[in-house]
């Protein structure tokens, strides 16, 4: 004879079959990791693997996406809110590893395009969300739903409150590139200079030069900040 627990899983289990066969959305737990306007490029993790259940009590399993990745490849759009009217590029890199499933989205050069990324670069925008279908899952005896496969559709950009496990980073572009190179240069050569008056007579110029080294140094870690 059943116990009670068991006939309850049983019915929850029933009464959540009909409903896989529709799309659902799991916001990820990571912020957009980088972006870049000037390639419009973003990346990041669009879902996590493991870990606490979310709102809804899913837990998405390591490999849930290895299958769609494959057939969806080339496929796989990218939405704002999850919006079908608002798709403003695709996926066209994703690969899952021990953290979760990382992806690469090209977003094109139209105004709703340039739009998203105008928003990711001021912060408003700052969240990942999957939307899928489940193919397998499996509860627990804790009512937790666990996606074991699941066809991938679209990963949305969207604005949900911030989360401190990551944080958005900008690429570096190649200007920014070109400056860095400079002020390092420019802080080794006053280094040096430093240094070999320093063996020298006192030089009342060495508290100057010592600002301007600090100068560069700051300008740097502006540029290669997180």
């Amino acid at each position: 004879m059943k116990t009670l627990k068991e006939l309850a899983r049983e019915l929850l289990q029933k009464s959540a079959a009909p409903t896989l066969e529709t799309k659902r959305h799991i916001e990820s737990s990571m912020r957009i990791k980088e972006y870049s306007q000037e390639d419009m490029t973003i990346k990041g993790y669009a879902s996590t693997f493991g870990g606490e259940p979310d709102a809804h009590g899913d837990v998405v399993v390591s490999g849930a996406f290895k299958k769609t990745l494959i057939t969806r490849s080339g496929r796989i759009k990218f939405l704002v809110g999850h919006d079908w009217n608002q798709i403003v590029g695709k996926i066209v890199h994703a690969k899952e590893d021990e953290k979760g499933l990382y992806i690469e989205a090209k977003i094109v050069d139209t105004v709703a395009g340039k739009d998203l990324m105008k928003l990711v670069d001021a912060g408003v925008i700052d969240r990942m969300s999957i939307g899928f279908v489940v193919k397998d899952y499996e509860w627990d005896d804790d009512g937790i739903f666990y996606i074991k496969e699941a066809d991938l559709y679209e990963v949305s950009a969207v604005g949900l409150p911030a989360n401190d496990r990551a944080h958005i980073q900008k690429s570096i572009g190649n200007e920014d590139v070109n400056r860095l190179v400079t002020l390092l240069q420019k802080a080794i050569d006053e280094a040096v200079e430093q240094k070999v008056k320093s063996q020298q007579v006192d030089d009342p110029q060495a508290s100057e030069q010592e600002e301007k080294i600090k100068s560069y140094l700051d300008q740097i870690k502006s540029l290669t900040a997180n």
